[in-house]
């Protein structure tokens, strides 16, 4: 054996055995970890393919439902028999269609008297209106086109008395008219605000106690209609507060009306659709002047009525429809669309933003494989040099191993310490191997 070739320990062997498996199986575990982060944790260009994906889905099955709530209407009334609802009665919706065809849907009032039917067909061609039998006489409600999207409410059935007895004094005319009926429609926190304003005269002599009413009978002098679905009624004036009654159907007067001109104030809400809202003005008494005045800044109105004009009221301009001489037992309608501005502007641009997320979700990932199908992954080589330095470094740590080993032998160094020195050694080592070894793999690659 040559005195300038040292012989490498079995203890060196065997530590850099071990440091080679330590280093494949760190890596083992590093491409494992790595594997399952990539599984749990997609590439961007899968999470927006993903979103934009799940965009479209969401408006293709939302449009059908906003399509099919934008095409149909309903008809809302009630049926009410001397001034109160007849209750679970059963009632039949009549539509006449194209070529007189006749579609019949029966339907039931509820405890209140009142009534729904809903997702009905639209357009000119189809002509609705409500029967009903009772004690049997039949009695059907006005004729109702509904245009697109109208929700129509306010159709009130009234059924008369058929008793013989109260017959000739039912038929008697009424000693009380309305001279002047004023009603101001204002779109207040997403509803209308309604204001009632009547002028009522009682030509009789003596107080009146109201149609066909013997002595001893209960009083209702008075009643007054108000459109279906109204609430919070309020500011109430000019009746006596413990004689009023109010109804699904309107207002009751249960205490004889005095001989006179009477001023009558109340305040409503109504609901207001999402498209057009028809409001049903019946009428009980005999009106000589009728006023409906609407607010022209938020709202859009079209009524039987002839139109009178505009009008300043508190400072507000109105519209106003104006009817003379107007029959009891008739109605007047009123037509409201609610001013939208840029509504219509804001959801096309909604639309637009959710078909741009969807193409933008589908073509992102086709866009980033063409943008990088030509640009090649390149490192830069290790300079010479530097890879001659690398090489003597690692051979020097070898060599302080064998040195550190022969000290270790000959008890010149103690057992913590060399251990300790060693490690060091080791982990340098590692270090190095690693370097070059990667540095290998990319100018091989090249």
């Amino acid at each position: 054996m040559s005195p300038s070739v040292c012989p490498v320990p079995k203890s060196t062997e065997k530590g850099k055995k071990s440091m080679l498996f330590s280093r494949r199986h760190r890596s083992r575990e590093n491409g494992s970890q790595s594997g399952l982060l990539r599984g749990l944790c997609p590439a961007p260009r899968y999470v927006i393919w993903c979103l934009g994906v799940s965009c479209g889905l969401l408006w293709l099955s939302l449009w059908p439902a906003w399509l099919f709530a934008e095409a149909h209407g309903s008809v809302r009334g009630v049926v009410l028999h001397a001034g109160q609802g007849v209750a679970a009665h059963r009632i039949m919706l009549s539509r006449m269609g194209p070529h007189q065809e006749v579609q019949r849907t029966p339907g039931q009032t509820d405890t209140q008297g009142a009534f729904l039917f809903e997702h009905l067909e639209t357009g000119q061609e189809y002509t609705y209106y409500v029967g009903i039998r009772y004690e049997e006489q039949l009695y059907r409600s006005d004729t109702v086109v509904l245009e697109q999207g109208q929700q129509v409410s306010g159709v009130v059935i009234a059924l008369a008395e058929q008793s013989g007895q109260n017959t000739e004094a039912a038929t008697a005319p009424s000693p009380i008219r309305i001279t002047n009926h004023l009603i101001g429609i204002a779109f207040q926190e997403n509803q209308l605000v309604v204001r009632e304003v009547l002028h009522i005269v009682n030509l009789a002599s003596t107080p009146y106690r109201g149609p066909g009413k013997a002595p001893g009978s209960p009083i209702v002098s008075l009643y007054l209609p108000l459109p279906q679905n109204y609430y919070n009624l309020s500011s109430l004036q000019g009746l006596a507060a413990e004689h009023v009654h109010t109804h699904a159907s309107g207002v009751y007067y249960s205490a004889p009306l005095a001989p006179g001109a009477h001023r009558v104030m109340y305040t409503y809400a109504l609901p207001l659709q999402s498209k057009v809202s028809t409001i049903l003005l019946p009428r009980v008494l005999e009106t000589t002047v009728l006023d409906v005045l609407v607010e022209d800044t938020q709202l859009e109105a079209t009524s039987d009525l002839p139109f009178g004009g505009r009008v300043s009221f508190e400072s507000l301009p109105f519209v106003q429809f104006r009817g003379t001489a107007l029959e009891a037992r008739s109605r007047s309608w009123v037509q409201l669309l609610r001013r939208t501005g840029p509504t219509p502007l804001l959801r096309i641009a909604a639309y637009g933003f959710v078909i741009c997320l969807v193409c933008l979700g589908i073509g992102a990932p086709f866009y980033e494989q063409w943008h990088n199908r030509g640009i090649p992954d390149t490192p830069r080589p290790l300079p010479f040099a530097r890879r001659q330095d690398l090489r003597t470094s690692k051979q020097r740590l070898l060599q302080r191993i064998v040195r550190l080993d022969k000290q270790r032998e000959a008890g010149a160094i103690a057992e913590g310490e060399y251990q300790q020195r060693r490690q060091a050694s080791k982990m340098q080592l590692l270090a190095l191997e690693q370097q070059l070894r990667s540095k290998l793999v990319q100018e091989t690659r090249k």
